[in-house]
């Protein structure tokens, strides 16, 4: 098993590192003026899938919305009706380090990847912010209830990540969504075969303790993390709420995750651009997790009559996203 599947990474944006940062394509045609305001409830179909072919053997690609409406239920059973078909399903990419090391060295190493969140030398945001950012932080973090301990003591790239998480609960949405549960029960129930592409960095024991010990000494890219985190809690959850619903009614010409996607990649090439990440080998996330999806979906269209994809939707759609990419390669792509 992967010692760490995070590292200085916010949970939303877990690594499983999986939303790309592709904007909607329809946001850029057909702008929607009307966002809103409540989050729908009860049951919904959620979005239909896509479907890629060459030949005779078909991808069917379901784009999944997070943070999604927490009060509703998902119909399934279209989609699941595909998923007991599906010789394989194939889950979204993520990203790994791996460490060569004994029991004891790996706690060694968790306590270091605590601290290593924390900013250096026991600094607080107030003295890591400018006095605008910070007056901006205290403000949203009173109008969220925001109280979590040690929260002032944390990097940047962490507090934008508690932020995010306490508006979206706020606005009754909930970052888990709601199509891996009843896909994985019928893959249990099934026997049908999984797999989850990933790029794993390995490190020897004392290669992560040398990570580690530079991480905290040093001072992440990560204060345009916080901003956009701010700006998206202040200007876009009108829309965030939208996506939702959209994709909880199927109506996916309305989802445009362009703000978010934004917001996703500038904290997540905070820590992938950072001189210690570079240093130990750690590439571009999104190129890197695009390929190997790209390269699994391609093994899995030639070996198999049918695989299901499950991909977060921002993902799927877009002018670079998974789904562009497997038109550039000649496979063809009917639209839900």
């Amino acid at each position: 098993m992967p010692f760490f599947r995070t590292l200085l990474i916010p949970a939303v944006a877990v690594i499983v590192l999986t939303g790309l940062g592709t904007p909607s394509a329809c946001a850029q045609d057909t702008p929607v003026k009307t966002l809103d305001t409540v989050v729908v409830s009860g049951a919904t179909p959620g979005p239909g899938m896509w479907r890629v072919t060459r030949g005779e053997n078909t991808l069917w690609v379901l784009g999944d919305l997070r943070p999604s409406p927490a009060a509703i239920t998902w119909d399934s059973s279209a989609v699941l009706e595909v998923v007991k078909t599906a010789d394989l399903v194939l889950w979204q990419p993520y990203f790994t380090i791996t460490v060569d090391a004994g029991f004891f060295k790996k706690l060694s190493l968790l306590y270091s990847f605590r601290k290593a969140q924390q900013n250096p030398d026991g600094k607080r945001l107030e003295e890591v912010l400018d006095a605008g950012t910070y007056q901006r932080w205290q403000r949203l973090k009173q109008q969220l209830a925001l109280n979590q301990r040690g929260l002032e003591s944390q990097r940047p790239l962490t507090a934008a990540d508690s932020l995010l998480g306490a508006a979206i609960r706020q606005r009754g949405m909930s970052p888990k969504g709601v199509v891996t549960n009843p896909i994985v029960e019928v893959i249990k129930a099934n026997g049908i075969k999984s797999h989850s592409p990933r790029y794993t960095l390995k490190l020897s024991g004392d290669a992560a303790s040398e990570m580690l010990a530079e991480a905290r000494r040093s001072t992440l890219s990560d204060v345009a993390c916080l901003t956009t985190t701010m700006d998206l809690v202040e200007h876009g959850m009108d829309r965030m709420v939208t996506n939702a619903n959209a994709w909880a009614t199927g109506d996916v010409d309305r989802i445009d995750m362009s703000l978010k996607a934004n917001r996703d990649r500038l904290c997540k090439d905070a820590f992938s651009s950072a001189p210690v990440s570079k240093a130990h080998g750690v590439p571009d996330l999104r190129t890197a997790l695009a390929d190997q999806w790209v390269a699994a979906a391609e093994r899995a269209l030639a070996e198999n009559a049918t695989t299901v994809s499950v991909l977060p939707v921002e993902d799927v759609l877009g002018e670079d996203g998974f789904i562009a990419r497997l038109r550039a390669r000649g496979y063809e792509i009917q639209s839900p």
